[in-house]
């Protein structure tokens, strides 16, 4: 019981680390006995190789250690198997085993998890993992609009020093870039705020050259640090129109999750007037039905063929694999009357390309164009059943 009691004391408390431990312990003479590593391990048998150390840089520890796993999985989609073990709470060590693996997680980043950034840095294996200091985070910025004389690597590395150490600098855009900047990968401190502008000053007079970035983890246009957005920061209550951060600052292109919420980042409104935010993240055609199976489907509000005339790719597609359920296309029912379904998709998706592709007309002219093939499908159809009806009568009278 007492010794319940004890343990029980102890329970909670907020355990030390060695150094503390050291610093107020005595050690005996068994316990300053050394393995001595040269002398015991030869060199060739322990060597770190494609070995990384990583934490999400959040201050949010409730985190799923699992998802975190998972959505790194589906982002790098390895080659071979990547291993991850946990030392604490929020930093983990990560095994790759091919060169494909390692160099697209070290050097395709940065990589997000709910919209935070995963810092990584490689690890010999040897370092006490908590005395590193994970705090900077890799990304690629843009300084816009430089006169062509500063376009010199060394120029530019110059005045971006304020921004983060540069690691490349890309004067010559690569392909999918348009546009009057040049690119530069840097690694950026995250314990300072976000520089918004860089400077050069010649003959006595400065000029400013703005910065923007790319694929950016959440910020604060508040305070600009990275990490938290503004409702986070202190009591989050603040006035958003003396915000010194924002959108200002990201690239054009760059993916919606890594947009600042605090400044229109899927920010609407609720209905008591407090600015609200979301996390669109675009609409496309599939959908889960109720048997975990993947469907098609378009809006309950929109028909089928308003539906199938916005999107003419997909309808051949739809009338192969599915059928029209209540607004839902389930995968899988082939009826019998697949293949009308589909001669008379594409027979009407010729129709639509000779209306889409008649650049004489206006849109109203187009658009009255397909009313009026509607309304011809629509009275053709009628007749056919006054036929059917006409016919049956007189089978009728014949017998």
């Amino acid at each position: 019981m007492a010794d319940k009691a004890e343990a029980s004391k102890g329970k909670g408390k907020k355990e030390e680390n060695v150094d503390d431990l050291l610093g107020r312990l005595h050690l005996e003479d068994d316990e300053v006995e050394d393995f001595v590593w040269e002398d015991e391990v030869p060199d060739s048998e322990v060597k770190a190789k494609w070995l990384a150390i990583a934490r999400v840089h959040t201050s949010k520890l409730g985190f799923s250690q699992s998802a975190l796993f998972s959505d790194m999985r589906s982002a790098w989609n390895p080659a071979k198997e990547v291993t991850w073990r946990r030392i604490e709470q929020n930093l983990f060590t990560i095994q790759f085993n091919c060169l494909a693996d390692w160099n697209k997680a070290m050097n395709q980043g940065p990589w997000l998890f709910r919209d935070q950034g995963l810092i990584m840095e490689e690890y010999d294996g040897f370092t006490n993992p908590l005395a590193i200091n994970l705090d900077k985070i890799t990304v690629w910025a843009q300084i816009h609009k430089l006169p062509d004389n500063y376009l010199k690597e060394h120029v530019i590395r110059g005045m971006s020093r304020c921004v983060g150490e540069v690691l490349e600098v890309q004067i010559k855009l690569p392909a999918g870039f348009i546009g009057s900047f040049v690119r530069l990968k840097i690694k950026l401190d995250t314990r300072k705020k976000l520089s918004r502008f860089v400077s050069m000053t010649r003959d006595k007079k400065k000029e400013y050259f703005q910065v923007k970035y790319e694929k950016m983890p959440d910020f604060c246009a508040h305070c600009g640090m990275i990490g938290h957005w503004y409702e986070e920061c202190g009591t989050g209550e603040h006035d958003q129109n003396s915000f010194e951060w924002g959108d200002f600052i990201l690239a054009d292109g760059g993916r919606g999750r890594g947009r600042s919420r605090g400044q229109g980042r899927g920010q609407g409104s609720r209905s008591d007037g407090v600015p609200a935010r979301g996390r669109g993240r675009g609409r496309g055609i599939f959908t889960a039905n109720a048997g975990g199976v993947q469907s098609e489907a378009y809006p309950s509000d929109m028909d089928y063929e308003d539906f199938s005339a916005q999107n003419p790719n997909a309808r051949k597609r739809l009338a192969l694999n599915s059928c029209v359920t209540d607004g839902a296309m389930v995968v899988g029912n082939t009826g019998a009357g697949v293949l009308d379904k589909v001669a008379a998709i594409e027979e009407r998706q010729g129709t639509d390309k000779d209306i889409d592709n008649d650049l004489s007309g206006t849109p109203q002219k187009n658009a009255n164009k397909k009313k009026a093939r509607k309304d011809g499908e629509g009275s053709q159809h009628d007749t056919n059943t006054e036929g059917s009806a006409a016919s049956l009568e007189e089978d009728r009278r014949e017998q």
